[in-house]
Parts: C-alpha cells; sequence; structure tokens
C-alpha cells in the first residue's frame, strides 16, 4: 500500500506516529475502531466543510484533549493513524471548541 498524503507529510514532522491499515467494508468510526483494535473513544471522525475566505481553520472537541493518544482519518479509507493528540493539536493549530454537546 502507498503511503496517502497524510503519512508522508507527518514523515516530514519528526512525530512519532503509527499508521493504522484496515479492510474498509462499512462506513462508521465503530466499524473501524473494531477493525484496527483501538478503543471506541480514541477513533474521531474528521469534517471539513466550506467556509469563507482562504483560511482553513481546524477545531478539535475539546473533550478529546483528555486523551495522551488519537486515532484520525489518515488519508483515505482503510488507513488510520495514531499519533499524540498534543501532536495533533500543535501541528493543525488545532482550537478546542465544545463541538459534542
Amino acid at each position: 500500500m502507498s503511503d496517502t498524503n497524510a503519512v508522508k507529510w507527518l514523515r516530514t514532522q519528526g512525530v512519532t506516529f503509527e499508521v493504522l491499515p484496515y479492510t474498509f467494508t462499512e462506513i462508521g468510526a465503530d466499524h473501524a475502531a473494531e477493525a484496527v483494535g483501538r478503543p471506541l473513544e480514541m477513533v474521531c471522525k474528521t469534517l471539513v466543510v466550506k467556509a469563507p475566505g482562504k483560511v482553513f481553520h481546524v477545531a478539535i472537541e475539546e473533550s478529546l484533549l483528555a486523551l495522551d493518544r488519537i486515532v484520525v482519518n489518515g488519508g483515505r479509507r482503510g488507513v488510520l493513524i495514531e499519533l499524540a493528540t498534543d501532536d495533533l493539536v500543535r501541528l493543525l493549530n488545532a482550537r478546542p471548541a465544545n463541538i459534542c454537546v
């Protein structure tokens, strides 16, 4: 399997991360978490929303900051990436937000 753009970028950032490939069969974080053997609480849905202007802002659900490690989409179906939550926040300049009310 070739590296995704996300994996290639992370390799240039000098952080420790793990690529978690799995056989994609069904949409859903619960299916992905089970496939890679991680608790559902670690696997986060990523969303991209079109907004006015050219600035790309990243928000992270503030409750996720309590996790030492986080699992996010790795750039295509069947690829997840696990890394330190602090690294994700720093690399993406993610701002905590109360998204899950």
